[in-house]
Formats: C-alpha cells, structure tokens, sequence
C-alpha cells in the first residue's frame, strides 16, 4: 500500500476545540496503546485503527486520515479557499507527537506486517489476523486522552437495507483530544510555543462527567418498520 501522510507548507491547523460493551464517562484518561494499524477502507480511504487500555478497560476508535479514491485520496480539504487537514489526519497526527514525538508518516513508515488478535463478527472472539501496517512505535506508549461519551439514536436497518435512526437511545464514545502524558500540553500549545498547560482545564470545565446529547425523536412516518426476528443493529464500534 503506497501511502504519502507528510505534512504540507500552507495548509491551515485546527484550532483546540473543546466539543461538546461499558462506555467510558466523558473525562481525561491516562491510557496505554494496546493496538494501532493502517488499512483502506472498501472506498480507498486510509484509517488508523486505534485501541486504547485504561485500567483494563478497551476504547476502540478510528480516524480517517485520507479521502476515499472518489476524492483522490487526500489528507486536506478545502474551505473557505483555505486548505485544512482532514479532522481524522489531525486527530492522527496529534496521537503520533503526543505519543513518541513522530510525525503521522514517521509512525507509518515504520509500521509491519504482523499478525494480531482481533474480533470477528462471524465468530464472535478474537481471532488471529494478519495485518499490513501494526504501527509498532506506538503500541506500549502512554496516551493521554480526552473522551467524550455521547448519545444517540440507535440504527436499524430500513426495507432499502440503509441503516436510520430510530427511538432508542444508545451510549458510545469518541476522543475528541489529545494531549502530552508528561505535561499535559496539546500539540497545539506546543508549536505556538506556550510552556505551560491551559487548554486542558478549559476541557475538563466544560466537559468532565457531561454527556454530549445528540439524541433526537423521529417522527413516526419516519421509522423503518420493526426488523425481522433475528435482524441485528448496527453495533457499537466503541466500548470495553
């Protein structure tokens, strides 16, 4: 898999934003990385496939650090006649410096065809898989991260086959930051060339133990009609 994740000349950083199995509570978590690889999505976008360890307890979370191949496999998009990095790239890059000080393509550059353990739908367990690119300079490295618990509507799947929402709710995570283990710093703090944290107590004030509720009522002509006996939902790809 050829893949180009250097950083480019002109292109415009997000800012730190503060956004609004068991689920972990919206918090700042010191984590281990149990597991990292790369792999192209059925659309040709490449993602970073992340698990995180804290006190035993797994988050499962996936950035999107390209394009698909309909939008030519890119780590920026334009707005505003700016060009900024994909959220997932910046999310990613983010990761690699605050975890061993390597840039995205670094970490990737280094990555190896290993075979790991990893679940299987069919099976329903961990089964030995091989994978092309385990991001071996970051498994074993503390992280430290911000997580946001939301809740949503769960999905079902309609008479197209297209999963819609519908009116259960349903608890799942993101990390929506990351910072430096040893100083709590965001990469941001450190190339604008702050020395001391701020924007992590601004996180924890505005988010430590808040739910981010994006949960909304579907209208009953809406609703896909009840699914078959057996028919499963969509599942939580976040969780213990």
């Amino acid at each position: 898999m050829a893949f180009d994740l250097e950083e480019k000349e002109g292109v415009e950083k997000e800012v730190d934003r503060i956004g609004g199995s068991y689920v972990w509570e919206s918090g700042i978590y010191d984590c281990v990385v149990d597991m990292a690889y790369l792999e192209e999505s059925a659309g040709g976008a490449l993602g970073l496939h992340l698990t995180l360890v804290h006190n035993d307890r797994r988050l499962r979370e996936s950035f999107y650090v390209t394009s698909g191949t309909a939008k030519g496999k890119k780590t920026t998009y334009s707005r505003e006649g700016k060009e900024f990095y994909l959220p997932g790239f910046t999310m990613a890059r983010n990761l690699c410096l605050t975890a061993v000080g390597m840039t995205l393509q670094e970490v990737a550059k280094a990555g190896e065809k290993k075979v790991i353990n990893l679940y299987d739908r069919a099976q329903q367990k961990e089964v030995p898989t091989e994978k092309e690119f385990v991001l071996t300079a970051l498994v074993g490295k503390d992280v430290k991260v911000g997580v946001i618990k939301d809740v949503v509507n769960r999905r079902q799947r309609n008479a197209e086959g297209k999963y819609v929402p519908i009116n259960e709710k349903r608890e799942e995570n993101h990390i929506s930051q990351f910072f430096y283990p040893t100083d709590d710093m965001t990469v941001n703090e450190k190339e604008s060339g702050l020395t001391e944290a701020d924007f992590i107590n601004k996180w924890r004030a505005k988010n430590e133990g808040v739910d981010n509720v994006e949960y909304k009522e579907i209208p009953e002509h809406e609703l896909p009609e009840a699914p078959a006996a057996g028919a499963a939902n969509a599942s939580n790809p976040f969780g213990a």
